[in-house]
């Protein structure tokens, strides 16, 4: 019931649900860049930020209040520069806002780090930050907000006076997975590269694609010279054991540990697809 109230106090605006969206940037390069930052809604207005990039210098967006039921567009247009020898580049970025959405697992020149975060502000919890639990008022009791944003015991223990170790096969958490209390009964708290009921699942990254200036008949560009010439890791990923990350390994025939290290030499042969979303495409 007290679960139910709070949602419904969220929902009907008697408090305000509270989340937000980061973005930082990392270049190996001296370039300026206009990152516009809109969503699926007419009614929020844009952001529109220029920013300076260059070698061991991150630029930070913080802090965007955003709306779990819209779709958030990240456009990142990447000025020429002669001196590095760079053309004009805009990358795009579609966020479905979700808590524990990774970053993508590649990015493209002349990136070589994007990182996507959402977040809830303090006091609230929830893949849609939308469960209210007061942090301090849970912690006067012996207590701490979990995830799901229900008051809980640590350190592995359960029961109204906190004194029942839980037991780990209560949960059957895979992948590392934590099962730790809740109510009415504990769960499994999944690491950062998983999720569902027992993390069984690897979790979703935001998708990104690419577009260079150029007579698009003079300058084709294959599905695979995409991958081999002009997408880098991502410096900024949190994990590498997303879905996305288990696409590029099995086009590259790699192992997690070694992304990007089969690069063939001539990718003249490979057919023309035409665009790509790298992180949306299914490999069988």
């Amino acid at each position: 019931m007290k679960l139910m109230l709070t949602v419904f106090i969220c929902l009907f605006g008697f408090i305000s649900c509270s989340g937000y969206l980061e973005l930082h940037l990392q270049s190996p390069y001296k370039q300026s860049a206009n990152v516009n930052i809109s969503s699926s809604s007419k009614n929020e207005e844009s952001r529109i930020i220029q920013v300076e990039l260059g070698p061991k210098k991150r630029f930070n967006v913080t802090r965007i209040p955003i709306n779990f039921n819209r779709i958030y567009n990240i456009t990142i247009k990447c000025g020429e520069s002669k001196e590095e020898g760079l053309t004009e580049t805009t990358i795009v970025s579609s966020v479905v806002p979700n808590l524990g959405l990774l970053s993508p697992a590649a990015v493209a020149r002349p990136l070589n780090g994007i990182r996507v975060i959402i977040g809830c502000d303090e006091n609230w919890f929830g893949a849609k930050c939308d469960i209210f639990c007061d942090v301090k008022k849970t912690k006067k009791s012996g207590k701490s907000c979990n995830f799901h944003g229900i008051s809980s015991c640590s350190n592995g223990f359960t029961g109204p006076k906190c004194d029942r170790k839980i037991d780990s096969k209560t949960c059957k958490c895979e992948n590392n997975g934590k099962c730790i209390d809740s109510f009415p009964k504990p769960v499994c708290e999944c690491s950062r590269a998983f999720r569902g009921d027992k993390c069984e699942k690897k979790q979703q990254s935001s998708s990104l694609s690419s577009h260079y200036k150029g007579d698009f008949w003079n300058f084709r560009m294959t599905f695979w010279q995409l991958i081999f010439s002009n997408l880098v890791e991502n410096q900024l990923a949190e994990v590498k054991e997303s879905e996305a990350w288990e696409t590029i390994n099995k086009i590259l025939g790699n192992s997690s540990e070694t992304p990007f290290a089969n690069r063939p030499s001539d990718t003249a042969a490979f057919p023309f697809t035409g665009s790509v979303d790298l992180d949306a495409t299914n490999i069988e």
